[in-house]
């Protein structure tokens, strides 16, 4: 699978996209009688719609893993020890 049809990090699609691409590649493989310039292709326009929803799926995450500024970080750190200090009180 190529990186232009790879899941976003955060749309937890990742697997679900290498199941799903290995198995189209094989059918392609088996339709087009073991021509992979033609299997690449089909497979190509049969990954590419389910590869762009993952990537568009997830918009905002970035900002939540790497954020751009100090206080950005300060406020993702302090709602992430919140969470840590409700789950051990459960």
């Amino acid at each position: 699978m190529s990186s232009n049809s790879s899941a976003a990090l955060l749309s937890g699609r990742g697997t679900s996209l290498a199941l799903g691409g290995a198995h189209f590649l094989a059918e392609e493989l088996e339709a087009a009688g073991g021509d992979h310039t033609i299997a690449f292709e089909r497979y190509e326009q049969r990954q590419r719609p389910y590869a762009e929803f993952a990537q568009n799926s997830v918009r905002d995450g970035g900002e939540l893993i790497m954020p751009s500024t100090q206080e950005a970080i300060d406020a993702r750190n302090a709602r992430l020890r919140a969470v840590a200090v409700r789950q051990r009180h459960r």
